[in-house]
């Protein structure tokens, strides 16, 4: 009952008779929503959906159903943020906290939504909301302590948190590698994009307390990672290379996939309730 929006959806779905397949379909209405209304910020919102479907669909969406509504309901917040709609993008935050308590700390960025994006704003903005999202959290700071940073309830680790970090980072170097072409092609972004480069550096540093924190927050910055690679693809190759460039995107995830099912023992192990004549 931490989180009242997912249990709001457990009540409902069992009151109309649903069971669990409710549960899931709700959630994932939820998720598809949020996942394409993100998606028209991409240059080609279609590729963006077909690249998110290894990470943020089939990994994050079909085994992690509260933290995949979280972000589905963060993406919309993102999407408010672009259009400098500061208490909306709050709006969106306090929902995703309703599903998954670790969203509040993307609650900052609610107060830089009308501002000129820097890195000042950006600390003032945690210093300020920080207290905050700690009432918030409330006793969860200590459950959070106690399993990822003590760990006294055992060894707590995520064996691909630092690979998946690393494919998350990747776009969003090249995206500042190449900011002022990006910056000039997509000024509308442009801000998203940059909060999402130092949210990024600053990922390193929990890294080094948890790598599970680590898996948790990096499933928050993929979906601005997708976009950062596509609008590097967009406008930092020359016009004859980018039908060529365009196919980085889809090989990258694609083997990223084909990896994670083949190496991973979840990748067989959190999709046995998946199974269907419809799939094999």
């Amino acid at each position: 009952m931490g989180e009242g929006g997912f249990h709001i959806i457990n009540i409902l779905s069992r009151d109309l008779g649903w069971g669990f397949r409710g549960v899931v379909m709700l959630c994932a209405i939820l998720y598809a929503w949020g996942l394409v209304r993100f998606s028209r910020l991409a240059p080609r919102p279609m590729a963006f959906v077909a690249i998110a479907i290894p990470i943020l669909v089939v990994q994050l969406g079909m085994s992690g159903m509260r933290q995949a509504t979280a972000t589905a309901l963060l993406m919309l917040a993102y999407v408010a943020f672009t259009q400098r709609r500061q208490w909306l993008t709050a709006g969106w935050i306090g929902l995703a906290f309703l599903f998954h308590e670790s969203a509040i700390a993307f609650l900052p960025m609610a107060l830089l939504a009308r501002r000129q994006i820097s890195a000042k704003y950006l600390v003032v903005g945690v210093i300020l909301l920080a207290p905050l999202a700690g009432m918030l959290l409330g006793e969860r700071l200590d459950v959070y302590s106690a399993r990822y940073v003590d760990q006294i309830y055992g060894e707590n680790s995520a064996g691909g948190a630092w690979i998946r970090y690393a494919i998350a980072a990747t776009p969003l170097f090249l995206c500042w590698w190449k900011r002022g072409k990006v910056q000039a092609a997509f000024p509308t972004l442009y801000p998203l994009l940059w909060i999402f480069m130092l949210i990024t550096m600053a990922l390193v540093l929990v890294g080094g307390v948890s790598s599970v924190a680590l898996h948790r927050l990096t499933f928050y910055v993929l979906p601005v990672s997708l976009l950062a690679l596509l609008c590097v693809v967009e406008c930092a190759f020359a016009p004859t290379s980018r039908r060529l460039a365009w196919g980085i995107p889809f090989a990258m995830y694609g083997l990223y996939i084909v990896s994670w099912f083949t190496m991973s023992r979840h990748g067989t192990s959190c999709y046995i309730p998946y199974q269907s004549w419809l799939l094999q």
